[in-house]
Formats: C-alpha cells, sequence, structure tokens
C-alpha cells in the first residue's frame, strides 16, 4: 500500500512538471557495484533482525533502491534552463578519481529527531576541492559544509521511530569506493530520481 501511495504522488509530480518549464535537480556520486553489494547485504541482515525485533515494524522503513544510491554534492534546486546547466558541468576540474570510504551506519540526520538509515566517513579533501568547483559553476551554495559524507540508505518517519529504535544499527563498518564522475539528477518526491548526465573528473 505504502509503494502505491508513492507511485500516485510520483505520477502526479511527473504529470504536473510536464506543466511547467522548471526542473528540480541536484550534483552528486553515484556509488560501484562492489559497494552496492556489500550495502544490500547489510541491509537485508538488519532488516532480516527488525523483523525478528518488532514484527512488523519494516514496513516502515523505506530503502532506497540500489540505483538511487547516491552521495550529495549540490543540494537540490530548480531549473529552468537545463541545457545551461549540462553545458557549464563541462567546465569541471579533472581532479582525477579518489577514494571514499565510509566506517558507520547509525541514525541520523540527528540524534534527536532521526528519520534516516545512513552511512557515513571522513571526507576526503578532494571531495571538498569537488564541491567548491561544482558551487562556482553552478553558482549554488550549500550552507551546511560537512565534515563527514553521507550516504542515505533508508528513511522513515520520525514517529515511527519508536518502533524501530529497539534495533540497534549503529555499527561499524569499512566500506570503500572509488569515484571519478558526478552524476546530474532530476528530482522526484519519494527519493526516485532520474540520471540526466554523468560528467567524468578522473
Amino acid at each position: 500500500m505504502q509503494n502505491f501511495v508513492h507511485v500516485i504522488i510520483f505520477l502526479i509530480f511527473v504529470f504536473i512538471n510536464s506543466k511547467t518549464d522548471k526542473m528540480r535537480i541536484f550534483i552528486g556520486i553515484q556509488i560501484g557495484e562492489e559497494l552496492i553489494k556489500q550495502i544490500l547485504k547489510w541491509e537485508d541482515r538488519h532488516q532480516t533482525l527488525l523483523r525478528k525485533i518488532e514484527p512488523g515494524a519494516d514496513i516502515f522503513v523505506r530503502w532506497l533502491k540500489p540505483e538511487n544510491l547516491h552521495i550529495t554534492v549540490i543540494p537540490p534546486w530548480d531549473t529552468e534552463d537545463i541545457e545551461s546547466v549540462k553545458n557549464n558541468l563541462e567546465q569541471i576540474n579533472k581532479i582525477g578519481a579518489f577514494e571514499i570510504m565510509f566506517d558507520y551506519v547509525s541514525y541520523g540526520p540527528k540524534i534527536k529527531h532521526p528519520r534516516l538509515i545512513w552511512t557515513g566517513g571522513q571526507t576526503h579533501k578532494k571531495f571538498l576541492e569537488l564541491k567548491s568547483n561544482l558551487e562556482d559553476i553552478t553558482g549554488i551554495k550549500d550552507n551546511h559544509q560537512e565534515t563527514l559524507i553521507h550516504l542515505t540508505l533508508a528513511r522513515f518517519k520520525e514517529p515511527y521511530f519508536k518502533k524501530i529504535s529497539s534495533a540497534k544499527i549503529n555499527e561499524n563498518i569499512i566500506w570503500k569506493d572509488i569515484v571519478s564522475e558526478i552524476t546530474l539528477f532530476q528530482s522526484f518526491p519519494g527519493s526516485e530520481y532520474k540520471i540526466l548526465k554523468k560528467i567524468p573528473f578522473g
């Protein structure tokens, strides 16, 4: 039922968006297949644990599809000229590929107001360089400068946290990936995204 509602919301959004020239977009980094496999293995184990601890509670958690897993570099904004955005991104500095590493999984984004399950790790200096370069290109400034990178695995509504909190998901892990390109996404409600363009920087 929950998935059906998300599909309806998505279709309504697409219909409304087709009547306007505005498009909601953002820039992110997609993760590789090997890292996705590690994440799916972890998710499968914890979904099983959640069902055992609190039967039925897993319906309150919406896990992101593997193809939608990404690290946000530039947060969403609206544009009426998507072709200019695509062309401008070709100016990206060729900083070279770099490694990212995630070393923990936890509830987030805030301990007092959790609504996500995410993984995080230290921010590579090249990631900060990439972010700064893209802010200059797009003119979109992110006021929430983080010292950590994050990757959202699942979402849930805060009132449902009590139903799933008995599942202790805080865990130290070592997940690594090599990244060498950014992806321009179109954003839709319900954590659904469409790839518009990939631009290498490696």
